[in-house]
């Protein structure tokens, strides 16, 4: 074994001076709409903090996964994260349970029990 480790990390919004630098002014730019008016878009369409992400406590839960004796795998870093993971996974879970009939059709006949 070589020692190595990795973990993935996912972080959220976390607040590195882009918000206070991120100001509209004037009228928007029909050309800019699905570059800069996107990313305004969602920046003030966030609810109820855009940026609810601390970066300090970040580093610190970084550090203290990789001083574990146990590390996660996966670190989701700031609650924004989480909220959008659970609902891109409970999507995906609902898809897959869709999918369970079609999967076991694909089986030759008498192959077996199904271990769905």
């Amino acid at each position: 074994m070589s020692g190595l480790r990795a973990f993935l990390v996912e972080p959220g919004s976390f607040r590195r001076g882009i918000e206070q630098r991120t100001h509209v002014s004037g009228q928007a730019i029909a050309d800019y709409d699905a570059t800069s008016g996107s990313f305004i878009r969602a920046v003030t369409a966030v609810r109820p903090e855009p940026f609810p992400g601390d970066p300090a406590r970040a580093a610190d839960a970084i550090i203290a996964n990789v001083r574990a004796a146990e590390p996660r795998h996966w670190l989701i870093l700031g609650s924004d994260a989480y909220r959008r993971i659970g609902d891109k996974l409970a999507r995906f879970h609902a898809e897959f349970d869709a999918g369970r009939e079609l999967a076991a059709s694909t089986d030759y006949p008498g192959s077996g029990p199904a271990v769905l």
